[in-house]
């Protein structure tokens, strides 16, 4: 969600004894990632297979399952998504680019895959 700030500006000067002013508002859309303010984002030690995948993704590496799982598209949109004895089901996604996203230890960590 982006952040919207509005900053009100006046400017007064006198021309010919009478005091003229000017109000203007200067806005701002400053567009967040799709990693919240307060998350910390980093490297966490795992892999995705295959890549491009047609049924199912992979997951290897350090899991223990206490992890949180996100997909998203490249629109932005949210995608539920199950974990399954560290695998994923793609077989109904369309055909696109996706990012499967990891929350481990206050960590998130992404992976970019394709689904054929």
């Amino acid at each position: 969600m982006p952040v919207f700030s509005h900053t009100n500006i006046e400017i007064s000067t006198p021309v010919a004894g009478v005091v003229t002013s000017l109000n203007f508002v200067l806005s701002a859309i400053e567009p967040l990632s799709s990693v919240g303010l307060n998350e910390k984002t980093g490297n966490a030690n795992f892999s995705i297979y295959p890549n491009p995948a047609t049924d199912e993704l992979i997951l290897s590496g350090e899991l223990n399952g206490n992890e949180k799982f996100s997909l998203t598209d490249l629109s932005g949109k949210i995608i539920p998504v199950n974990v399954l004895e560290n695998k994923v089901n793609v077989a109904n996604l369309e055909s696109g680019v996706y990012f499967l996203g990891i929350e481990k230890d206050g960590i998130y960590t992404s992976k970019k895959f394709v689904k054929k």
